[in-house]
């Protein structure tokens, strides 16, 4: 049996690259807005049903329904990945859509929220009472359409250092890397000791891809925000941006100052995963949620959460987002019920409940109106109430799932000798045209 901090590590990374290959919609119809919320009445609700996100549906129905009596939800859970998927898409294209569904942020997978918008399936929610501020800056074109809204978040999701206290103090690092000429020197402290610095899944595409799309967060968008638009426009490519080839270049520099586990580019989920909370390497970079499932391997680990390094001092930024979203049918745009549901979430206790489940930061967390309730994100907590300094996934606007998986193969090759640098880009601009 698996052990659950992997399943949870597998669902975790899932979810934050949902990066499945998107196919074809029917032709978008005028977009329909939303109602006005209500207290009573029933709606249908579809969501994934992944151990850890059943649980928090589940939780967040029955504590919405104890607020709302007067509504009744119809709950329906599929599991997590491509079953949710087809279940999902069937039931769109069937013209039975739920009322009420789990979506991700942006136009990258078959769950991801545009396609859908695109295709004439969603509501319209920019006249909510919520609806103004509810996205970061930074990921409002994973949200909109223009000035239309499709999705109300659930929580937030922060990529990060996640270091093992005590194995760092093994090693003697006094603090976390903030740059990378610190990462160099950490690594050679931690080698020192026969420890790595960094957990590395070189064999699973989508956990090396999320290291380095982390790394990306730190050299790309800082400098470009719009990048990824330019590069839809054609108007830049992978292959000759200098930030591109900057971040590829800092993956070979950390392998050159061994700051990785032994065999890190054959390591699967099962060897990545327990490495941090055992201490044989001192951290790893990945989503905070996966925190809580650390610690259901050691309990007594002690944990703590930094942004990425960043070339330069002074320049940290944080891989911040919201990461998981529910969406409003057309067919239900005047269903009050549903859309008081979704206000749960945007300014109602629905985050914080959602976030508790998952491992993740509340919306009012994220927006510096609560504070962090996990003392591991202390340390993130100035750059959380920072919107200008918080870059979302970078993969989310990419058009299909190809370019990623190019991304996370590449790693490998690059660890292996196998790719450089510019052939990685290169495979990653062919997979974009395609």
């Amino acid at each position: 049996m698996r052990h659950p901090m992997l399943n949870v590590a597998v669902s975790v990374i899932a979810m934050a690259t949902a990066l499945t290959a998107c196919g074809s919609e029917p032709t978008a119809s005028e977009p329909v807005q939303a109602g006005a919320a209500s207290e009573s009445g029933t709606f249908t609700l579809l969501a994934q049903s992944d151990a850890n996100e059943q649980t928090a549906f589940a939780e967040i129905v029955t504590e919405f329904q104890k607020a709302y009596p007067e509504i009744k939800i119809k709950a329906e859970y599929a599991p997590l990945g491509p079953t949710y998927v087809q279940t999902l898409r069937t039931r769109l294209q069937a013209g039975n859509p739920p009322d009420v569904f789990y979506v991700t942020p942006g136009s990258g997978g078959q769950q991801a929220v545009l396609p859908f918008a695109e295709a004439g399936y969603l509501a319209d929610l920019s006249n909510q009472p919520w609806s103004n501020g509810v996205i970061p800056q930074g990921s409002h074109d994973l949200f909109y359409t223009g000035s239309q809204l499709w999705a109300a978040p659930l929580d937030q999701v922060v990529v990060a250092q996640v270091y093992n206290v005590e194995a760092m103090r093994e090693v003697g690092l006094e603090a976390p890397p903030k740059t990378l000429d610190e990462v160099k020197n950490a690594c050679a402290l931690a080698s020192a000791k026969g420890k790595a610095l960094y957990a590395l899944g070189g064999a699973n595409n989508q956990t090396a891809g999320m290291f380095v799309s982390s790394l990306a967060a730190t050299q790309v968008l800082p400098a470009n925000p719009d990048w990824n638009s330019e590069r839809a426009a054609g108007r830049v490519t992978f292959a000759d941006s200098p930030e591109w080839k900057a971040t590829l270049q800092s993956l070979l520099d950390m392998m050159d100052w061994g700051c990785f586990q032994e065999g890190a580019e054959g390591a699967d989920i099962a060897q990545f995963a327990p490495l941090v909370p055992s201490g044989k390497t001192l951290g790893a970079i990945i989503p905070v949620s996966s925190i809580a499932s650390f610690k259901a391997v050691n309990p007594d680990v002690a944990l703590r959460a930094y942004p990425v390094p960043t070339p330069n001092a002074g320049q940290q930024v944080l891989y911040s987002y919201p990461g998981n979203a529910v969406a409003l049918s057309a067919k239900a745009s005047g269903n009050g019920a549903a859309l008081k549901f979704l206000e749960f979430f945007a300014v109602g206790e629905g985050s914080a409940l959602y976030a508790a489940q998952s491992g993740g930061i509340s919306l009012q967390e994220a927006q510096g109106k609560a504070p962090l309730s996990n003392p591991d994100l202390a340390p993130l907590q100035d750059l959380l109430k920072d919107d200008s300094r918080a870059f979302p996934l970078v993969q989310a606007a990419w058009p299909n799932s190809e370019v990623y998986e190019q991304l996370g193969n590449g790693v490998q090759g690059l660890l292996i000798g196998q790719q450089r640098p510019e052939d990685v880009l290169a495979a990653m601009d062919a997979a974009w045209n395609r």
